[in-house]
Parts: C-alpha cells; sequence; structure tokens
C-alpha cells in the first residue's frame, strides 16, 4: 500500500487539472482558472523553485534573496524555510481567494436573473 502514495499524488493532480479544464471549457469562468492556478500551479510550482533554492543552499552554490542571507550568516535555514514557507502559504490563499470571488460573482449575476 505504501507504494501507492507516490503513484496517486501525481494522478489526483492530473485529474483536478482535467476536471477544472473540463469546468472551465464548459462555462468560460476565468474562476476556474484562478482556481487551478491555486491548487494545481502554484503547490508544483512553489515546491519545485524550494527545493531548487534549498539544495543551491545546502551545497554552497550562489542562491537568491532570502537564501543569500544564509551564506552571509545573517538567517538560519530553518528561519528562512519557515517565512518562505508562510509567504508561499499567504500567496496560495490570494489565489484561492480570488477564485473565490470571481467564482461567486458569477454565483450572483445568475441568482438575479429572473426564472422562466
Amino acid at each position: 500500500m505504501q507504494s501507492l502514495v507516490p503513484l496517486l499524488i501525481p494522478a489526483i493532480y492530473a485529474l483536478l487539472a482535467i476536471v477544472l479544464l473540463l469546468k472551465f471549457l464548459r462555462t468560460r469562468d476565468i474562476g476556474f482558472v484562478w482556481l487551478g492556478a491555486a491548487i494545481i500551479v502554484w503547490p508544483l510550482a512553489s515546491g519545485f523553485l524550494g527545493r531548487v533554492l534549498l539544495d543551491r543552499t545546502l551545497h554552497h552554490l550562489p542562491a537568491l534573496y532570502p537564501f543569500s542571507l544564509v551564506e552571509q550568516g545573517r538567517m538560519a535555514l530553518g528561519e528562512v524555510v519557515f517565512v518562505t514557507g508562510a509567504v508561499g502559504q499567504v500567496i496560495q490563499l490570494g489565489l484561492f481567494l480570488t477564485a473565490v470571488l470571481y467564482l461567486s460573482r458569477r454565483n450572483r449575476r445568475r441568482s438575479l436573473q429572473p426564472a422562466v
């Protein structure tokens, strides 16, 4: 059972991407694109970027700010990882909020139309 977990995660991401894409193509509501950015694009991109920057820092290669502060001894690695993780969560919540606002605006317009 333990060997199935690494296979399930990409499958679930792919399934979510397909469902959001189909829903967007059917409704043309930009809120589903924002939701895809919050659920799929941002976690994958931030995880990849975080691993690359952390690896560069651990191998004493030139890194971007704030990882360069670790090389200079101005911050501990744990502090940088915590701050970048917290900022990443704030960005993800902003993407979620944008998606919810777009999707709720669409539902509000639909509820104001007269019933047929």
